[in-house]
Formats: C-alpha cells, sequence, structure tokens
C-alpha cells in the first residue's frame, strides 16, 4: 500500500501479534465481518431507495446456483445464513431463513434454496449482506437472531405460543390454539342441520409447512368461548404500505357482517401498544367486507335454506343450500364446500410510526363447530435484489486463550468443568482455543499447543509444579473447529488440586493460560487394617483379624489400636502424594452375628507419610468382631461444586474385619451374705453351718471408659467357673481357726445377655462350712470370709468391686475380728461342746432320772450350755442299754425293756427330745417293789461329732459318754466323803 511501511519486527511477541492482527483487518482492504470471520461467502442485497426503516426486506435465494457463481463446490449449510446490516459489522436484529418458501410458494426442504426476510434497520438505497457457507468450511450453529415468524415456520407441531410471538390464550381448554403441519383431518358435528355431518378437512398451509390453527376443530364447542395470539410490530414512518394475513375458515358456524355478537368469527385488529385502544380492523364484521375477506364459513346469523346462506352447512359461504347463488357476490372460489385460503390486507397509512400490538381473536358461541388456519402474515414489505456473490478473505486472528474441560461439555462452549479423576485410569479431556472480545470459541484455530497438567496449588499458572506433559505439541486441524479431545491422558499420582496447561506456540509460548476449573487426580481404592502391640495398646505387633468367638489375637474394648489406610491408584501402586484426612466408618457386626448392639467406632487421628495414613488412636467401644471401611470425601473436595458425585470423588476400602474385642475389666458388686447359726444363738465347734443368705455377684462386662459392653453375652459370654485354668473356685477362711470346708461346688453363672451377669456361690439348704474341732478351747466369735478370682477365658479381670477399685481376689467378707460374715441375729459365737451322762442310783419304786445334758468349755473347764435348745435325740439310736438279764447282757436299743430281778421291767424315755436349757430329761420307769438291778447306758453321738469328748482320755476328741442306772440300792449320803468296813 503506498506511503504506509509495517514493521513486523515484534510479530512473534504477544502485543507484537495483537498488532499484526490489527493491521491485517486494517489494512487487508477487507472489513473485519461482525462477530465470526469464518463465513467464506457473502451476496450483497440491494434494498431500493424509499425503503424505511422497519420495513419487511424479502428476499429469494438460491444458494446452489449463488455458489456455482463462485465456481464453489459443497454442500450448501443450512444454518448458515445470516443478515448482516449496510456496516457490514452487525447482525440485523430480526431475521430468517425459510427453506420450504421460494417465489412466494411452498417449495421443497433441503434443496439448497428459500426465502430470506429481515426487519430494516437503515433507511433508503442500502445494501446488506447475506453471510452464507458451506458444510466443509466448519458446521454452522443455528441462527440466534430474533426471527419474524409470520409465517409459522420458526416453530414445530403443537407449538402454542410461536417463536416471536407474544401470547397465545384461550377460555375454553377443549379450543386448538397450535401450530399444525399439513394434513387431511375427519371432523364431524351432529348438530341440527349440518350439511354433511362429517367433512374430511384440508390442513394444508398456505405456504411451507406449517400453519397456525385457532378454534375447535378436534373437540366440540360446548360452551361460548375464545382465543387470541398477540405480538407487537413496529410500522415504519414512512411507506408504511399494507398488512397482509392469509386465512382458511373452516366449519358449519356462521357469521354476519356488521354483527359482533353472532355467532363464530375471526377478528385481525392493531391494537394501540400502550393502551389497547382499537386503531385499525384488518378482518372481521366490523369492516362489513364478508364477500372479499370473509370472517367465518357461512355468511348470515339464521340456519340455511336452499336460497339463503346461515350456519349448518359446511364452508357454504354466500350460498343456500340448493346451489351456488353467491347471495353476496362472492366468485366461485367461494363455491359450496371450498376451503380457499384468502388474502386479507389493509393499509397502514393510519398507523404508521407506532409500535402496535397485533391481536388475532375468534369468537365462538357454543354449538356448529368452526376453526381458522392462519399463515402468511406480513407487513411493510419491500423486495429487494440480489448482487453479485463474493468470497470473504478470512483472516484468522490469534489465539488469546485457551481453555480445559470435560468432552462432554456442550459444543461451542468457553468454559466447563473438570470432574474429579482417579490416579492410573485413563481419562481424556477437551482444549479449546479462544477469541477475546467477545470470548468465543476460536474455529479457525490451527496452531501447535503444548499441554501439561500442573499442581494446582501453585501461585500462577505460569510458575506452577508441572505433574506431567500431555503433549510437547499438538497442531490442531481446520475439521476441528477449534476443539480437540486428549485421550487416554493417565497420572499415577494423586493431587488435590490440578489444573490443565496450555502454552501456545508449543515451542515459544506466548501465551500460557490454565483452565478454569481446577479438579482433583484422587487415589483409586484404600488398603485397610487395624492391628496392636498388645491388647491395650496400639502398634503392629499383632493382627487384629479374628473372625470367631474363640479366635485370637484379642483387644480390650476402648483401648487404642493402629488403623493404617494405604492409598493405592487403579493400578495397584501406593500413591505417595496421598496427603488426605481419611475417616473409618463401622460397617457392621461379625459378631455376635445376631443381637449385635454396634458401638462406638472412633479412628482416632490419622498422621499421613507418602501416602500411608496411620492412627495410633483408634478405639472400639464394644465386644465382638466388626467390619469397617476407610473413607475421604474431602480429598477431591476441589470437585464438590462441578458436578463430581459424592462418589465419584470419595476415596474408600473394601470392608475389612477388626476383631476381637473382650471387656477391658468387669465391675463387680457383691451381696451381704448370712450364716445361720445351726443352734439359734451359738454354733458348736464343729457343726456344720449353712447361709441364710447365700453369697451372690453381680458382674457388669465394661470398656476403658466404664461403659457396659452389651455384646458380652451367649458365645462371646467367657466366665466359665470349671474351666482348668480360668476357673472359679470359692475359697474359705476364719480369722484364727482353721475350717473344713463341706460344700466344694463351684459357683452357678447367669448371663443376663446384655454385658451383665452373676455368680451364685452355695445354697441355704446346703452345709457350707465348719470350723475344724480339736482340743477344747475357749468360745469365741466366728470371723469367716469367702473370696473368689474372678477372671474369663480371656483372663479378663476385675478391677472395681462395690463401687471402688479393686482387684481379685474378690471377697465377701475379711477373716479379721468384726469384719466375717455375719450371722442371723449377730450370733457368731462358737462353742467347744460335749453331751455328758450322770450315774444315777435310786428306789425301785420310783423312775429313776439320769443326767444326759450339753456342756461347753469356757476356757478352763466345762460348764453347763443352757443356750442349747436346738440338739436332737432320737432315743432309740442315740443311746445304747444293756445288762445281764436283757437279751442275755447284748445291747438293746435305747428305748428298750430292760429287766430287772427278779420280775421287774424299765423303759427310758427322754423328756427333751430336743434338748432344754441343755437338758434331755432322761429317765428310766420304776421297776417295782423288790426288783433291784441296774442298766449299762451308753451314748451313740457320732453323727454329731460336734459333741463328741476324748471320755477315755486317748487324745481324741471321738467318744461319746456312758453312765449306769442302778434301782434298789442305796446311793448314800452325798455329804459322805469316804467310807470303809474294817473286818
Amino acid at each position: 500500500m503506498p506511503g504506509i511501511s509495517i514493521n513486523l519486527n515484534n510479530a512473534n511477541k504477544p502485543y507484537g501479534l495483537l498488532f499484526t492482527w490489527l493491521l491485517l483487518l486494517l489494512f487487508s482492504g477487507q472489513t473485519f465481518a461482525w462477530y465470526d470471520n469464518t463465513w467464506h461467502y457473502k451476496i450483497p442485497i440491494n434494498v431500493p431507495a424509499g425503503s424505511s426503516v422497519n420495513s419487511t426486506i424479502k428476499v429469494d435465494v438460491d444458494f446452489a446456483a449463488q455458489l456455482t457463481t463462485l465456481g464453489v463446490t459443497g454442500s450448501f449449510d443450512i444454518n448458515s445464513p445470516r443478515i448482516v446490516r449496510s456496516d457490514d459489522l452487525s447482525l440485523v436484529t430480526n431475521q430468517e431463513y425459510t427453506d420450504a418458501i421460494y417465489a412466494g410458494g411452498t417449495d421443497s426442504t433441503a434443496n439448497n434454496r428459500g426465502e430470506i426476510r429481515f426487519i430494516l434497520q437503515d433507511a433508503g438505497a442500502t445494501t446488506y449482506y447475506l453471510y452464507f457457507d458451506t458444510v466443509a468450511n466448519g458446521p454452522k450453529a443455528t441462527n440466534s437472531q430474533s426471527k419474524i415468524n409470520g409465517n409459522f415456520e420458526a416453530d414445530i407441531t403443537g407449538t402454542v405460543t410461536p417463536s416471536a410471538w407474544a401470547a397465545a390464550s384461550r377460555s375454553d381448554a377443549n379450543m386448538d390454539l397450535q401450530i399444525r403441519p399439513a394434513e387431511t383431518v375427519s371432523v364431524s358435528d351432529n348438530s341440527s342441520g349440518t350439511l354433511p355431518a362429517t367433512v374430511n378437512t384440508n390442513g394444508n398451509p398456505s405456504t411451507g409447512k406449517y400453519s397456525y390453527l385457532l378454534g375447535f376443530r378436534s373437540k366440540p364447542d360446548t360452551n361460548n368461548a375464545n382465543a387470541t395470539i398477540t405480538r407487537t410490530i413496529k410500522i415504519p414512518a414512512t411507506n408504511p404500505g399494507n398488512l397482509t394475513i392469509k386465512i382458511k375458515p373452516e366449519g358449519w358456524d356462521s357469521g354476519k357482517n356488521k354483527d359482533l355478537s353472532n355467532y363464530d368469527f375471526l377478528q385481525v385488529r392493531l391494537l394501540d401498544a400502550s393502551n389497547s385502544n382499537l386503531l385499525l380492523v384488518v378482518v372481521g364484521p366490523s369492516l362489513n367486507n364478508y364477500a372479499t375477506c370473509p370472517f367465518s364459513p357461512n355468511h348470515n346469523t339464521s340456519p340455511a335454506t336452499k336460497s339463503a346462506s346461515g350456519y349448518g352447512p359446511y364452508n357454504y359461504w354466500d350460498n343456500g343450500t340448493g346451489s351456488n347463488n353467491h347471495t353476496l357476490g362472492m366468485t366461485s372460489t367461494f363455491n359450496r364446500g371450498s376451503e380457499p385460503w384468502i388474502s386479507c390486507s389493509a393499509g397502514l397509512a393510519t398507523v404508521a410510526g407506532k409500535t402496535v400490538k397485533l391481536e388475532i381473536r375468534m369468537d365462538v358461541t357454543n354449538a356448529y363447530r368452526s376453526w381458522f388456519l392462519l399463515d402468511d402474515l406480513e407487513w411493510s414489505v419491500t423486495s429487494a435484489s440480489l448482487g453479485t456473490p463474493q468470497t470473504v478473505p478470512v483472516v484468522v486472528p490469534p489465539a488469546t486463550g485457551f481453555n480445559a474441560f470435560e468432552t462432554t461439555t456442550a459444543a461451542n462452549s468457553i468454559s466447563g468443568v473438570l470432574k474429579t479423576k482417579i490416579a492410573g485410569t485413563a481419562f481424556n479431556f477437551d482444549v479449546v482455543a479462544l477469541t477475546s472480545s467477545p470470548a468465543t470459541v476460536l474455529t479457525s484455530f490451527t496452531g501447535t499447543v503444548k499441554v501439561e497438567l500442573v499442581d494446582g496449588r501453585g501461585a500462577s499458572c505460569t510458575t506452577n509444579t508441572a505433574i506431567q506433559t500431555v503433549t510437547a505439541g499438538y497442531t490442531f486441524t481446520a475439521p476441528e473447529q477449534g476443539r480437540h479431545t486428549f485421550s487416554g491422558v493417565s497420572q499415577a499420582q494423586a493431587y488435590p488440586d490440578a489444573l490443565v496447561r496450555i502454552s501456545y506456540p508449543a515451542s515459544a509460548p506466548t501465551v500460557v493460560v490454565c483452565s478454569t476449573d481446577h479438579f482433583a487426580i484422587r487415589p483409586a481404592s484404600f488398603i485397610a487394617a487395624a492391628s496392636d502391640a498388645n491388647w491395650v495398646s496400639a502398634g503392629t505387633t499383632r493382627s487384629l483379624n479374628a473372625t470367631s468367638a474363640s479366635a485370637t489375637p484379642t483387644h480390650k474394648a476402648g483401648q487404642p489400636f493402629t488403623l493404617v489406610a494405604t492409598a493405592y491408584n487403579s493400578l495397584g501402586a501406593v500413591t505417595s502424594g496421598y496427603n488426605g484426612t481419611p475417616s473409618a466408618n463401622f460397617n457392621s457386626c461379625v459378631l455376635p452375628a445376631s443381637g449385635c448392639v454396634g458401638g462406638a467406632f472412633n479412628a482416632g487421628t490419622f498422621v499421613v507419610n507418602n501416602g500411608v495414613a496411620t492412627s495410633i488412636t483408634a478405639q472400639y467401644s464394644e465386644v465382638g468382631v466388626i467390619n469397617a471401611t476407610i473413607k475421604d470425601s474431602d480429598f477431591a473436595i476441589i470437585d464438590a461444586s462441578d458436578g463430581s458425585t459424592l462418589s465419584e470423588r470419595t476415596i474408600t476400602s473394601p470392608i475389612f474385619t477388626i476383631g476381637r474385642f473382650v471387656p477391658d475389666h468387669f465391675d463387680v458388686t457383691i451381696n451381704m451374705p448370712v450364716f445361720a447359726p445351726s443352734c439359734n444363738t451359738f454354733t458348736y465347734i464343729g457343726q456344720p453351718i449353712k447361709f441364710a443368705t447365700a453369697p451372690e455377684a453381680s458382674i457388669s462386662a465394661k470398656n476403658n471408659s466404664g461403659v457396659v459392653t452389651q455384646n458380652y453375652t451367649g458365645s462371646l459370654w467367657k466366665i466359665n467357673p470349671s474351666d482348668t485354668t480360668y476357673g472359679i473356685t470359692p475359697s474359705y477362711s476364719e480369722a484364727a481357726q482353721p475350717l473344713t470346708v463341706l460344700n466344694t461346688s463351684l459357683p452357678t453363672t447367669i448371663d443376663n445377655g446384655d454385658g451383665t451377669g452373676r455368680l451364685n456361690f452355695a445354697d441355704t439348704t446346703s452345709n457350707i462350712l465348719a470350723i475344724t474341732r480339736s482340743a477344747p478351747i475357749n468360745e469365741f466369735n466366728a470371723e469367716i470370709a469367702l473370696s473368689f478370682i474372678l477372671q474369663d477365658t480371656d483372663a479378663v479381670q476385675v478391677a472395681n468391686i462395690n463401687g471402688g477399685a479393686g482387684v481379685n481376689p474378690v471377697g465377701f467378707g475379711a477373716a479379721s475380728a468384726g469384719n466375717g460374715i455375719s450371722f442371723t441375729g449377730g450370733n457368731k459365737a462358737q462353742r467347744w461342746g460335749r453331751l455328758a451322762l450322770g450315774n444315777a442310783y435310786g428306789s425301785e419304786l420310783v423312775a429313776l432320772s439320769v443326767p444326759l445334758f450339753t456342756e461347753y468349755f469356757n476356757g478352763s473347764s466345762f460348764i453347763s450350755n443352757t443356750s442349747d435348745n436346738c440338739t436332737a435325740l432320737t432315743l432309740s439310736s442315740q443311746l445304747a442299754l444293756s445288762n445281764p438279764l436283757t437279751n442275755s447282757g447284748a445291747t438293746k436299743a435305747g428305748n428298750a425293756v430292760m429287766t430287772i430281778a427278779p420280775a421287774g421291767t424299765s423303759q427310758a424315755s427322754l423328756v427333751n427330745a430336743t434338748l432344754l436349757n441343755g437338758v434331755a430329761g432322761l429317765s428310766f420307769s420304776a421297776p417295782g417293789a423288790g426288783n433291784t438291778g441296774y442298766i449299762d447306758i451308753s451314748g451313740n453321738f457320732a453323727s454329731m461329732p460336734w459333741l463328741l469328748f476324748d471320755w477315755d482320755n486317748n487324745g481324741v476328741q471321738d467318744n461319746s459318754p456312758t453312765a449306769k442306772a442302778t434301782f434298789g440300792i442305796y446311793k448314800g449320803n452325798s455329804k459322805q466323803i469316804y467310807l470303809r468296813e474294817v473286818y
């Protein structure tokens, strides 16, 4: 270009590229077209002089012929037509290309020709431009500019409110109010006098593929009703021309000139847009022009006759039923039963320059169905001509930006999201080239880019640490239209925050940008396990994965153990980049298999190192075996709002087993057992002692926090008194004296089914023990204790007794003064006792009393035990009698009749079979006068060893007493000390 010098030395710098692009726009001889320069062809549209702003410009275009003129082969892109104003920069606001209309009539679709219409925005003779393209140059999006849509071709069947129309309403839902295609519809009306009652109606549009249906065609008109569609239009201020609409009345009802009350009729009116005042009528009874613009299928408001028109026949217009007599002078186009399209129009001079509301309204009186088809509404139409088609020089602007997002993101998008990815699993994403003003896809981009994944936690895109290079250099191709899918991208490591970085040009970048959306690359899964050092400490010595009620190792409930969760990618490698905060989730009980009470499972605090998360503070509060999982829903939290689901973001371990958990300890509550004194207020040493209240120990299995472990029941109840190692054997002791244990049975256990139970020791009917009897000792109070070792077969032991700290052995009472197990009434006294017999002498004439009584040792001597009211004697078995005259001297039972010579007998009796105040009251009956002799008496008290004595002085306390009862022999003076006869 003369006089102009352009220095491109800095073209390789960012501002140099931009400057170069601007120079090309200014001096290439081609003004850069409107908003997108990828359209390759244009045709001037010559708008004639006198055309006014807001006029409708119409021109037919044969695109195949235009391409031939240009010498271009290829298929016309039906979406490509765009009308640009005379500045060749701005898109016309209201424009449309109708493929199904050409040269004012219906045309085949997809034949590369059609009708262009637009609303003029520049007055006078001017040139607009029609841009178009071929499919080979890249598909174009559907035209998003506002339509005119007076021909109802911009929508599809069933549309109620057409594009560019403001509203559509009806007072009766049975009324038809919608766009319809070409169709033949059978309609019936059984009202009185209909002729014919059923008609196959012609529903073909005037032009194109669609028309608009208004009225009662599909359903009967059972009610008075109306329907309306409206829109706003601007009338040119000069040369406004006409408004024209094509209508097709159909049906059996009628209307009448100048009658706005009867019956079915159509009105097309222009109203003031601000207050709806009537400005102009285009169609309707008020115009009194039925003959040229019939507003109803029949004229007149009376039933039709042979010579007069009226309601009843189908589309008889101004004809009677007898012939086409055209009472209003209508042409043969309106012969009986005809269904023509009628063009009605009105001049717009009276509304020039106004913004008006176009209203199309149908009023219906019930009975005799009717309806209208509407088509080809237009106003202020000016026909334009086409100039010579041109090839548009394509000046490709540089890419000023890039973005990356999911491949499923909608076409032509400039932004989108990148969802959570899984380490080791291939994924895809799209990179799109962008222009900056306005921000759109640069569909012509064919440059080479470098694409990387970078850590999104850096200070800026350009300096963020690279994770991997997806491509060192990829060159976009023209068919890609500025968007390329990168497939099979795989990253083995985990990153909570990543970006896609695009550098352009790849070799010497001047543009470096990152995706607008951050995303996470998470591990595929965790592998988790539990372990401990011992049953009260965390560690890794033992794997806690027991699954049966007897399996080991065991860990105490509530005590810390170790959880380890290792993050892996989908290839089975540890993702050392994982640095999240996992959590543990209780899944289900393994043991007990039924009736399990889920405990509190606390994973503790995880510390993560090289992809391995470790907690040494994990706890479980219950007994048994559980299944658990480890999860992390926050590692990929950066994707929480981009459509990534919680499942997609969450790292999860397979279910793993933890156990077996046992109680941390037992809490024991013991009752206060009571002994029963064997002889009411005392007990003889050696005499068996029973419980009046048997000992009981209530047991609660508890965790480390002192909460009952309710699953300690059934197969998990491990208290077994008979176990050879961990059995429970009661142990008795007395403060000073040895004991003889008479009942060695083990305690019985009761499992309450809720982590608690009982141990029952002995009963109240069995002899339990006795103070071991040896040499006589002074009376003393028994201080007896019972103790036992409480532990189950898992070696869990007691930690608290009766609400306070306490360990084994568990004891009832203490073998010390005043602390032993109590006795009923406080009667702890133990007496060393014996049963004694005394010799008796007396007259044969009276009964002879024989001393039989109990004594106890008071530390120095034996004294009568007047407190003994309990010792029971059986005469027949516990006394033995003998003398020479009875049974040849053989021993007889204590109640036997004994012979006393020469002819008498004597028999023993007890006044107190149960001693009273220690005395039995033994006596022998008098043998009678002259009968004298004796009876030897021997005690047999072996069944009461606590009353035996060392009567034979051999050092063993094993003798019952003996005595002699003598009748008829003088006893002598009791005060006489010694008597000796001297011979």
